[in-house]
């Protein structure tokens, strides 16, 4: 069945690529998969994802959350958190995740987890998709009563999953959020409804029968709501995603982007919650003049990114790179080969010379490095000598380490 998993990540594509920074958890601890949905299972380190972390804080620890991230696109602002990689250490500490006495103490790291996911990593997600388990259970309920913003249940109208469904829906709507609306009043999470998979019927009568029949448990479900004044319409707070033979029999996401087309209603329910430039310029106490002085935007490629130590985010992939082991990184343009310079010439834990650089990232104090204009001379002396640059990166090489020695041992360098 495809199911909440597979909604959940083409949503979290379809939110990316309309420019929003989306982190995309793994909270079904005993069975995680979203990671290998992505296709970066392999990418799962030793001792990272969701399970360690939370051990890690319920422990008085402050761990960083954005070394457990995996980011999903080269392109687009996507990063997955998995549960962990499912290994006899993961089965160990998933024994000590215990949701129900966290509720009881001062300290709850799911809490703490939450906060520091919103606002103690080097971007602010524009939104965090939680992917639990269908049902309520000790980490779920949690999840759905307390932690969520919208609460969108995927189920499908057979007989055996109304009943379930229901109580599900019926407790929901009763809930209320640890957050608080205006610092008064504490919220209700909003549910929303998905219907998958519809089957893929040639004969419109069935299909209609299980949408009717669908719509008409959510409108009893929901007849709580009557002396609401917030109440809900059961059609408008519904999608029915149709069955796809290509999203069902594949073991990742599909780049085919009509097939996005099943969850781009899921999408926009969120982006209702998120705020937009449009609501930010029709607000009374905005000053348009006094926010267009302030902004600062900073240049797309490593070499112009103003903080960048700050805000830059160590994937796995990353770490990989910068390992010592590892003498040369390939890749295309764009792929971040500047970003791996930087990170390993800025950071002050790292002792390295630099032979050569792009030049707006060469030091004032390095004098001897070369830029274009240089290379262009230096070909001009190789053709004039016969020699070639193999032999010119050797002695180029050798030059740039001892002046490099210099400068770190001596604090200066010859006049000559």
């Amino acid at each position: 069945m495809v199911g909440r998993s597979t909604a959940l990540a083409y949503t979290a594509q379809i939110l990316a690529a309309q420019g929003r920074k989306v982190i995309c958890v793994d909270m079904n601890l005993e069975a995680p998969g979203l990671a290998a949905l992505f296709g970066k299972e392999g990418e799962i380190g030793d001792g990272c994802g969701l399970v360690p972390l939370l051990v890690a804080i319920d422990n008085g620890e402050k761990p960083d959350i954005s070394q457990h991230l995996i980011r999903v696109s080269e392109f687009e602002d996507i990063y997955c958190l998995p549960a962990g990689k499912p290994d006899a250490n993961y089965a160990r500490l998933l024994r000590y995740i215990d949701p129900i006495a966290w509720y009881h103490e001062e300290r709850n790291p799911l809490h703490l987890f939450i906060e520091q996911l919103k606002t103690g990593l080097p971007f602010t997600p524009d939104v965090i998709l939680l992917d639990a388990r269908t049902g309520i259970s000790a980490l779920n309920g949690p999840l759905l009563f307390d932690l969520a913003d919208m609460s969108i249940i995927v189920f499908f109208p057979h007989p055996q999953t109304q009943t379930g469904t229901a109580a599900l829906t019926q407790a929901l709507l009763a809930a209320k959020t640890h957050r608080y609306y205006n610092d008064k009043q504490a919220f209700t999470p909003e549910p929303r409804f998905l219907v998958s998979p519809m089957p893929a019927s040639r004969v419109p009568e069935i299909t209609q029968r299980y949408q009717n029949r669908a719509i008409e448990w959510i409108a009893d479900w929901l007849s709580a709501l009557e002396s609401s004044p917030a109440g809900f319409s059961e059609s408008e707070i519904t999608h029915f995603v149709p069955y796809r033979e290509a999203i069902a029999t594949s073991d990742h996401i599909i780049e085919d982007k009509e097939l996005w087309q099943n969850y781009e209603q899921v999408a926009e329910w969120i982006e209702r919650f998120l705020p937009s430039l449009q609501a930010s310029a029709n607000s009374s106490d905005l000053n348009k003049v006094d926010i267009l002085q302030e902004l600062r935007f900073s240049g797309g490629a490593a070499e112009y990114q103003a903080q960048f130590i700050k805000t830059f985010v160590e994937t796995d992939l990353i770490k990989k790179a910068l390992n010592a082991t590892i003498p040369l990184v390939l890749g295309r343009k764009g792929t971040g080969k500047t970003a791996i310079f930087r990170r390993i010439v800025e950071d002050h834990n790292y002792s390295s010379i630099i032979i050569s650089s792009p030049s707006p990232l060469i030091p004032t104090e390095l004098s001897w490095l070369l830029k274009a204009e240089g290379f262009r001379e230096m070909e001009r002396i190789l053709t004039t000598m016969g020699a070639d640059w193999r032999q010119f990166w050797t002695l180029y090489t050798g030059i740039t380490c001892y002046f490099g020695w210099l400068l770190a041992s001596v604090g200066s360098l010859p006049l000559s």
